[in-house]
């Protein structure tokens, strides 16, 4: 007898709590965690990574003074939005529901 059968004997809610349990640990479906890396950590890094990069390109070749942090900012976003589009694209193409081809929302 598994420790979840020796705590869910004298339940009411058994039967539905099992059924519940098991079509979680069933599921097919993609795992959170690529998810979440392509939701938050990759634009995170790519910003980051753009902010450096065009700090440098601006500093050295522009006389854009205090406009030189703005115009970073503004274009690491850019950057940053751009790749995130571009990789949840890829992940979605990767990742298709042959159940919901024809639900479009």
């Amino acid at each position: 007898m598994s420790q979840m059968d020796k705590n869910c004997k004298n339940c009411a809610h058994n039967h539905d709590c099992k059924a519940v349990y098991e079509s979680v640990t069933k599921s097919k479906d993609a795992s959170v965690t690529a998810r979440v890396i392509i939701a938050f950590l990759l634009p995170l890094s790519i910003f980051v990574a753009s902010m450096a990069f065009f700090s440098d390109i601006l500093e050295k070749n522009t006389n854009l003074g205090a406009l030189k942090d703005v115009v970073n900012l503004l274009i690491s976003v850019a950057v940053a939005f751009v790749c995130a589009m571009i990789a949840k694209t890829i992940y979605n193409f990767f990742n298709k529901d042959p159940k919901s081809e024809g639900n479009q929302n």
